[in-house]
């Protein structure tokens, strides 16, 4: 006679999710951009305060900093504040975006 085999978490987990694991993938990915672009608006926030408008030195580095030397660099984005407005309230559309693209695929997933 054939033993049934034995649950490891994995496999519980593996059978609890059978026929939602695509929901419950696409919600974990737009949780994490809606967390990004959470974390990213203080950022921006924080960069237009110190460094366009009180002329501190800029504390960007990598990919940030490549972003704003395309952008013409600070002395350019000095002129131009609406751009920085403008990532702004793109941070806030993903965010919210994101959202609520998340929490419907999780109330997909836990039916």
């Amino acid at each position: 006679m054939k033993q049934p085999h034995a649950y490891t978490r994995g496999r519980m987990l593996a059978d609890f999710l059978k026929g939602s694991k695509r929901w419950f993938v696409f919600s974990f990915v737009a949780a994490c951009v809606c967390t990004l672009a959470d974390m990213l608006r203080p950022r921006i926030i924080q960069f237009t305060i110190d460094s366009l408008l009180d002329s501190q030195p800029s504390m960007l580095t990598g990919a940030a900093n490549t972003l704003v030397e395309a952008l013409g660099g600070v002395e350019n984005l000095r002129g131009r504040l609406w751009m920085t407005a403008l990532a702004i309230i793109a941070c806030t559309l993903v965010s919210a975006l994101a959202r609520f693209l998340y929490q419907g695929a999780a109330i997909k997933a836990g039916e």
